[in-house]
Parts: structure tokens; C-alpha cells; sequence
């Protein structure tokens, strides 16, 4: 029983080292409030190959996990009325 779980541990393991390699974040403008933010979230949520979309608000950005390009998520976002762009890294 031991070994079956120690299996499951290191596949995990293994499974979140691989969807890191799949993070992007992006640059949002005239994001206003709260239901912005929510509607940007589920804009790109909607997205096939989108495994998860969280926006800091006071950041004016959102972080998508997946395996998506950039162009597909800015217009996406471009869709429902907001500008993005891919943030500059520091």
C-alpha cells in the first residue's frame, strides 16, 4: 500500500512541474472593479487548454495557466471590451 501511494505522490509531483512550464501573465487596462475581474477570469476559464485564470486587481494582471497561446488570451480579453498585453519581465 505504501508503494502505491508514494506512486501517486511523485505523479503529482510531476504533473504540477509540467503545468509551471505553461504560466503566462498577462497586462490588463480598463479593469474597474470587481465584476471586471470576474468576467475577465471567466473569459479566459472558457478557453480550451485554460487550466486556470486568477487577475490581481490592485496589479492590473491576470495569470493563466495552460496550454494557450498569447494572442488566443488577449483576444479573448480584447472581446469582452478590456486591452492586454503580455506583462514585461522583470
Amino acid at each position: 500500500m505504501k508503494v502505491t501511494r508514494t506512486k501517486e505522490i511523485t505523479m503529482n509531483r510531476s504533473t504540477a512541474s509540467i503545468a509551471n512550464k505553461n504560466i503566462q501573465e498577462l497586462t490588463i487596462e480598463g479593469a474597474c472593479c470587481a465584476s471586471c475581474v470576474n468576467k475577465i477570469e471567466t473569459a479566459l476559464k472558457d478557453i480550451n487548454g485554460v487550466n486556470s485564470a486568477e487577475m490581481n486587481f490592485a496589479l492590473r494582471s491576470v495569470v493563466v495557466n495552460g496550454d494557450v497561446g498569447s494572442a488566443v488570451l488577449i483576444n479573448a480579453i480584447e472581446r469582452i471590451g478590456y486591452r492586454a498585453r503580455t506583462a514585461a519581465r522583470s
